[in-house]
């Protein structure tokens, strides 16, 4: 039997990158997959994808920081699914710019998507998982939720928060005896459209390509970058029963790059 076999997942910025992968990972196992993003054509793209390798999926819009959105998202998955059971919250972005030079609404924007939008997320997905007789949420955070890294403020302080909401989450969800277990997954560096804008962390004009296998040469303990397949493998393990003692817990998928 497959790990996910029938399971409703929902995954937010599932358009590209680490979303995609986790998505098509997810429908290998057996999940029903809900793949929800801002941009509708990759999402489409997403879902055509995986059901022409024999998946289910379907798409769905979030703009995860309105809370309507949410609140109308949900009600559609229960609609049409009648149950969830599976919520990453992997919708993010960086914004690198030194403090001084950084805007307060570009700040806000950057925790109203890494923070706000996994509260939100979390708040309106926890009854209808707690109805389906539980499951799990998987927060995607981030290294830099450990370790400061210069142009990154926003970035490194809303994954810094999010860490800390999981474990509130995964408390107040076991001591309501919801059947939901709540972790997040910590990933490095890995190889994914997100970088291509992110020059600024080595001093650079923002729309400088980063060299990542030059980074994670010289930032990695293993000297090589992760692949976006890394971090789905994680949220495979978290989703399934293979971690059902497993709550409030940090999975770092970073290649020994916080222990540096």
């Amino acid at each position: 039997m497959k790990k996910l076999e029938n399971k409703v997942a929902l995954i937010t910025g599932a358009a590209q990158g680490i979303g995609a992968e986790s998505a098509l990972r997810m429908a290998e196992e057996g999940a029903i997959v809900i793949v929800a993003d801002l941009s509708e054509d990759l999402g489409v793209k997403t879902v055509d994808l995986i059901k022409s390798k024999g998946g289910k999926a379907d798409f769905i819009k979030i703009d995860v920081t309105k809370e309507e959105e949410w609140i109308n998202g949900i009600a559609e998955i229960k609609s049409k699914y009648g149950a969830l059971h599976i919520l990453v919250n992997n919708a993010g972005i960086g914004r690198p710019s030194p403090i001084t030079e950084m805007s307060y609404e570009t700040f806000r924007l950057v925790f109203a998507i890494n923070l706000d939008g996994m509260f939100l997320g979390m708040k309106h997905a926890i009854p209808l998982m707690t109805q389906s007789n539980g499951g799990s949420i998987i927060n995607l955070s981030s290294t830099a939720s450990k370790k400061a890294y210069a142009n990154m403020s926003a970035y490194c302080a809303s994954k810094a928060g999010l860490a800390q909401l999981t474990k509130v989450a995964a408390l107040e969800c076991a001591q309501n005896r919801t059947g939901i277990r709540v972790n997040s997954i910590h990933p490095g560096i890995i190889e994914t459209p997100a970088w291509d804008s992110l020059g600024a962390l080595n001093g650079a004009d923002p729309s400088t390509k980063v060299d990542l296998d030059q980074m994670a040469e010289a930032t990695v303990a293993l000297g090589y970058k992760g692949k976006p397949k890394d971090i789905a493998n994680a949220i495979i393990y978290l989703a399934s029963e293979e971690s059902s003692y497993v709550t409030g817990s940090e999975l770092t998928v970073d290649g020994g790059q916080a222990i540096l």
